[in-house]
């Protein structure tokens, strides 16, 4: 009888915090501004944001340690160039961005 009650407890008290979950994300969703919700571009943003996450991520792939780097010195310079070269061409667009969007209503958060 004991074991049972646990165990309906530890049911509960799962369902209990699997609902608070859902409802704290109804309520960000509900707590945004109708005008916040249809921002100019925000997929395009959100795009940028993903490729610097992904650079980020992958940038810790270089191999750089004392052995490497007497070993293949133009292989880890071509591989920090290409990451460079990447945030360089992120860069420019989140300026083409802010150009494009320069006259829209600012979206304060």
């Amino acid at each position: 009888m004991k074991k049972k009650f646990i165990v309906i407890i530890l049911l509960l008290i799962s369902f209990i915090t699997t609902n608070n979950y859902a409802c704290f994300a109804e309520q960000a969703n509900s707590s945004v501004p109708k005008m916040l919700q249809d921002i100019k571009g925000k997929d395009e943003l959100t795009g940028y944001i993903n490729k610097i996450e992904s650079i980020r991520a992958n940038i810790s792939t270089i191999d750089i340690s004392p052995a490497t780097a007497k070993e293949k010195p133009d292989e880890i310079k071509k591989q920090i160039n290409l990451y460079l070269s990447e945030l360089s061409a992120i860069q420019n667009s989140l300026k083409n961005f802010d150009k494009k969007y320069s006259d829209s209503q600012s979206d304060l958060l």
